[in-house]
């Protein structure tokens, strides 16, 4: 293990930590993941006392020319050793740990710490064949108001133990060493410690140069491939994915931390996209749009899997041919602004494609007969024949490809709204068609003795009256979808006020005087608002039922606001929603009994 020698080249990136404890050399356990999250290892948290045992992290402070010293002095009065582990950046991959602890929170007696977010409450991945280099100065400690933070722990990881190059000492001796180190580079220092103790690694190590030399170029390569990564941004992440996945025909997955093979490809295809962005700045909008048309297709193969053939042909020509310096035109900022404008046209028809092809699909899964499919939607198998063409047909170019779209999309896109208006009636016609949804929904309404019972009455007598007629008998699609929605709305709004009645009627901090007479006020109104609307209803049915379903809204949202208890602020205000034009406000003193009230202008003998 404690394999002495001396390195024949120092790369210049190397960083010095230090550490210090009472073993003479360090002594690492081999692990193959971490056992705990940074922030157990810090013991950020009273819980995590003894987190760094066995955590798989090393700490110590970075010496920065002599900054870490400070700090490593003011341990190693209790440890007799003191250790310089020299690393080179180049070969780790660098995390800079976020969140923390922020505050604190009392409960009874007990002080408890606020934790704030970030990777620091995270268990991070463990690389086993290159070092790991966890920063923590962006991490918060708490550590009260009167005390400020002054060490930053850097917690070594994954295969540091074959890299790293270490000189042990005993602390005695680095006092006066350090007072020479002051202001010294990590190289320099490295040179005052060869005069007190060998370097050692306590890893594999090679003898000849040129096998460390290449290990250690294999670890450069793998450091700087995930260090890319976890630099880029989620949304060139996720770009690159797609593109990648689509290129290769693979399914869509994030690369493990780990797989470098998978990370270098990745970095291949960035390297090429974004020298040509570089060259040509259109083309970042132009691989925005790629990105677009690439999830409308993914869109379209999910419903129908004859998508894969053009959506495959759109790759060809619009992403791969750019690519690999394929693509059969001049490149130009002329040619990629007209490259865009074609895109978003194609976009905008693969959206309008999307779309149909879910009412299709819709209108499938309702296994209409020949005569009902021909009825309702007499241009559906025509223009589904158009869709298939469109899917057999190859890709040339973008441009023949759009011209192809508006010949042959002009009609659907013309006749789309008509279909979904008239899938929208059929659906209604179904659901309201048989009077007895709505005559069971109304007697569930009756079965307690609430006002709503009233309503019921109304709701059902509207429905056999008016509404039923136009969903078994009316051609007419907006009709239709109109007194679907009404129906919706009223049954809604009526199931919500009898919803918030019951919890009216169940909030004990109410007085059962004031519940009393708040009921009678809402059954009182109920019927006059139905009285009201009758003279309405024999003009205009749908009027009248209109201005029903706007009443029953407002009621229910204030039995609502009344059933939290918040009647001595509103009562003037309840008080007018009941009987809005006819109601004249009078100043009423809060305090006053509730037995004293007359809602809206109402007493139990009547309207005064």
């Amino acid at each position: 293990m404690d394999n002495k020698f001396e390195l024949n080249s120092k790369p210049s990136s190397r960083k010095l930590f230090l550490r210090t404890d009472n073993s003479p050399c360090i002594l690492p356990k081999t692990v193959e993941k971490y056992n705990a999250t940074p922030a157990m290892h810090l013991n950020l948290l009273p819980s995590n006392i003894t987190g760094y045992v066995d955590s798989g992290y090393l700490s110590t402070f970075e010496y920065k020319k002599g900054l870490g010293l400070d700090s490593t002095l003011e341990y190693s009065t209790n440890y007799k050793y003191i250790h310089f582990l020299f690393l080179d950046s180049e070969i780790a991959e660098v995390i800079q740990l976020t969140g923390g602890t922020s505050g604190l929170t009392h409960d009874g007696e007990q002080t408890h710490l606020i934790a704030t977010e970030g990777t620091v409450w995270e268990l991070p991945f463990y690389q086993s064949e290159i070092p790991q280099i966890f920063y923590t100065d962006g991490v918060e400690v708490e550590l009260g108001s009167l005390k400020v933070r002054s060490a930053f722990e850097v917690l070594l990881g994954g295969n540091w133990a074959d890299f790293a190059e270490i000189i042990s000492i005993e602390s005695i001796l680095a006092h006066t060493l350090f007072k020479q180190a002051r202001g010294k580079s990590e190289e320099e220092f490295y040179t005052l410690l060869l005069q007190l103790a060998h370097p050692y690694v306590i890893g594999k190590t090679e003898v000849q140069p040129e096998a460390y030399q290449l290990r250690y170029d294999t670890a450069s390569e793998k450091a700087i491939l995930i260090n890319w990564w976890n630099r880029l941004s989620s949304s060139n992440k996720n770009q690159l994915i797609i593109f990648y996945s689509n290129l290769h025909n693979k399914s869509q997955s994030y690369p493990q931390p780990n797989d470098f093979k998978f990370l270098k490809e990745l970095h291949q295809l960035y390297t090429t996209k974004n020298k040509l962005e570089q060259n040509h700045p259109e083309m970042r909008s132009y691989f925005h749009l790629v990105e677009s048309a690439i999830d409308k297709f993914d869109a379209l193969c999910r419903i129908y899997k004859m998508y894969e053939n053009p959506k495959q042909s759109f790759i060809r020509i619009g992403l791969m041919d750019i690519l690999s310096g394929n693509f059969p035109q001049q490149i130009t900022p002329n040619t990629f602004h007209d490259l865009c404008n074609t895109l978003e046209s194609y976009i905008d028809y693969l959206t309008l494609e999307t779309q149909f092809c879910l009412l299709v699909s819709e209108i499938h899964s309702l296994k209409l007969t020949v005569e009902e499919q021909e009825k309702l939607f007499p241009t559906l198998g025509k223009f589904v024949s158009i869709i298939e063409l469109n899917c057999k047909k190859d890709m040339d170019n973008l441009h023949a490809r759009l011209d192809h779209y508006r010949h042959n999309m002009a009609d659907i896109k013309i006749n789309l709204p008509k279909i979904r208006d008239g899938l929208k009636a059929y659906k209604y016609q179904k659901h309201y068609a048989q009077a007895s949804k709505v005559c069971n929904f109304c007697n569930e309404l009756q079965i307690i003795e609430l006002p709503t019972g009233t309503l019921a009455e109304w709701l059902k007598k509207f429905y056999m009256t008016q509404a039923s007629t136009v969903f078994q008998s009316c051609d007419e699609f907006e009709e239709v979808i109109t007194y679907g929605k009404l129906m919706d709305s009223l049954l809604n709004h009526a199931k919500r006020l009898h919803d918030s009645i019951i919890k009216f009627n169940k909030a004990g901090e109410l007085d059962p005087p004031f519940k009393k007479y708040f009921l009678i006020e809402l059954q009182n109104n109920i019927v006059f608002s139905i009285a009201c609307f009758k003279k309405i209803n024999e003009r205009d049915p749908y009027r009248a039922a209109q201005d029903m379903d706007y009443k029953i809204q407002k009621l229910s949202s204030w039995t609502t606001i009344l059933a939290r208890g918040n009647y001595k602020t509103i009562y003037p205000e309840s008080a007018r929603m009941f009987y809005e034009p006819f109601f004249n406000p009078q100043k009423r003193d809060r305090n006053q009994n509730v037995s004293q009230y007359e809602l809206g202008g109402y007493s139990k003998k009547g309207r005064t």
